[in-house]
């Protein structure tokens, strides 16, 4: 056979077998009522399994508790317990009846409901044949398959979170059975090959069998040799029956004895035990992988009602298809919001935290898909990507806050230089103020000082003219000034220009008008 290599897989030495489905299981169609219908059976109740399981358990002690008081086979003198067994055959039959009416010929598809019904026949044919034959005592098989009904708690403990441990041992130990068979093949073996070389070598030994008076009991034939052997293979008191009588006959018999306990004890049974805990810890991770898929998928369901919720709230609000802060404090609030977000294990604080950070703009506002997706991230498990991209843009934000620190130090760097300058340019205004107060100082002192001066020179010239009046000098005659309007012009045809007499007054101006000029000096003579 020529083996194929698919992508992304080596090549295998075994090819791969795959099961078609028969006829039978293809043409079996379930229709959607018939589902409903089947949920919504009284047999598929929780308080109908659990009175079966009670009902089992019962009937377990009830076994225990006859076998070990019963001494008779008569049904006179077991009619007690005749009649319990009766009552417990009728209770499990019409649980098969309803079982059947539950699911039709889907019954007999499910080996455990096999099982469960051959126990019920076999019960209700203990009971008939307890009944029809006097003495019989029942069937001897029925009451020894009884207890075998225990092995159905395992199915009962299937959906039970708190048995979940006992679930996964004894499917373990179920889907372990066919590596049983061939350690136990094996083990079988081992058995005979060291039965027949036990047999071979102490057995047919003449002289051993003398000096050893067990020997007919323990190696006498091949069947007696591999009891002996698995008397061996568990260890069961060899010290004083085989090894000390054959460590002084025959002491390579007794290191034979310690190759056989190393092979069938330290080498089948680890292994076993290890094809059981391997198959015990393959289904804890399978059971640990299909709770997940159902979790995801009713989260998937969870958050798709969130957002139909979210979107119709803000269909029917003012936000134009956008959710508010305080559109989204309220909805959040409702009852049915409530109920999902305890599925899916949050909080007020966290989904309120979550808005916050979405809304990177600060606008107030975010869309219900968004949102969505966002708890959708929160709530799976962080991957590769994501841890990637946060790595990416945490070194990004690290390099800005690099250069955002440089132009900081930059821009601190400068203010201290415009700091200096301001300080040494406040220094020189104050010192300039200061000059300029004291310079004012002494203007003011100086004025102070010349008012005083020219109030002594006006008294003392006051004095002169009250005590010598005819001292008083003369006012000298003031050269005629004409004013620019006063000023002859010259003639036409002339090539003389008069020339203005510039006549200026004492003060050096030019003379003013005829009326200012009475005002001038008016204001001059003294009084």
């Amino acid at each position: 056979m020529l083996l194929q290599k698919k992508k992304g897989k080596p090549y295998s030495h075994r090819p791969q077998i795959k099961l078609v489905p028969t006829v039978f299981q293809q043409l079996r169609v379930r229709w959607r009522e018939q589902v409903i219908a089947q949920k919504k059976h009284p047999a598929s109740s929780a308080g109908f399994n659990l009175l079966v399981l009670v009902m089992i358990l019962m009937n377990t002690v009830v076994i225990g508790i006859e076998v070990d008081l019963q001494r008779s086979r008569d049904l006179e003198a077991r009619s007690y317990w005749f009649a319990i067994e009766a009552l417990f055959a009728l209770f499990f039959g019409v649980e098969c009846l309803m079982r059947v009416h539950q699911l039709g010929v889907d019954y007999f598809l499910d080996a455990w409901n096999v099982y469960d019904y051959t126990l019920v026949t076999l019960s209700v044919a203990d009971v008939v044949v307890s009944i029809t034959v006097p003495g019989s005592g029942g069937l001897g098989i029925a009451k020894m398959l009884r207890i075998c009904r225990l092995l159905r708690i395992y199915r009962s403990v299937k959906g039970l979170k708190a048995l979940a441990g006992l679930w996964v041992i004894t499917q373990g130990f179920l889907d372990s059975l066919l590596a049983v068979v061939w350690i136990s093949f094996a083990l079988f073996l081992f058995l005979f090959m060291f039965a027949v070389i036990v047999t071979t070598m102490v057995g047919q030994d003449l002289d051993i069998r003398r000096e050893w008076s067990g020997a007919d009991l323990y190696v006498g034939g091949l069947w007696k040799s591999m009891l002996t052997i698995l008397q061996v293979f568990t260890i069961d008191s060899i010290a004083s029956t085989l090894a000390q009588p054959l460590m002084e006959i025959s002491p390579i018999t007794v290191a034979m004895l310690v190759v056989s306990i190393v092979f069938l004890n330290f080498g089948c049974i680890n292994i076993l035990v290890a094809v059981m805990v391997e198959h015990i810890v393959n289904i804890a991770a399978e059971t640990r992988v299909n709770f997940a898929k159902v979790l995801a998928k009713v989260e998937s369901k969870v958050f798709a009602a969130m957002l139909e919720e979210l979107t119709e709230y803000c269909d029917d609000g003012e936000g134009g298809g956008e959710l508010t802060y305080k559109d989204f404090k309220k909805v959040i609030r409702t009852k049915t919001m409530v109920e999902k977000m305890k599925l899916l294990n949050f909080c007020f604080d966290e989904m309120e935290l979550l808005f916050e950070l979405m809304d990177a703009d600060g606008s107030g506002s975010i869309s219900p898909k968004e949102f969505v997706s966002g708890l959708r991230k929160m709530k799976g498990p962080a991957l590769g990507s994501d841890v990637v991209r946060l790595i990416g843009l945490a070194q990004k934000q690290s390099g800005r806050a690099l250069v955002f620190n440089r132009r900081l130090l930059v821009l601190n760097e400068k203010a201290d230089e415009i700091q200096e300058r301001l300080n040494f340019i406040g220094q020189h205004c104050a010192e300039e103020l200061i000059e300029r107060s004291h310079s004012e100082v002494r203007q003011e002192k100086a004025l102070v000082e010349s008012a005083q001066r020219q109030l002594v020179i006006i008294d003392c010239d006051q004095k002169r003219r009250t005590t010598y009046p005819g001292l008083l000098p003369e006012e000298p005659k003031k050269p005629l000034r004409l004013a620019p309007w006063e000023q002859p012009k010259p003639r036409r045809g002339s090539m003389e220009v008069a020339q203005p007499l510039e006549t200026v007054d004492e003060a050096g101006e030019l003379p003013a008008e005829p009326g200012e000029a009475a005002e001038q000096k008016a204001s001059r003579e003294p009084t």
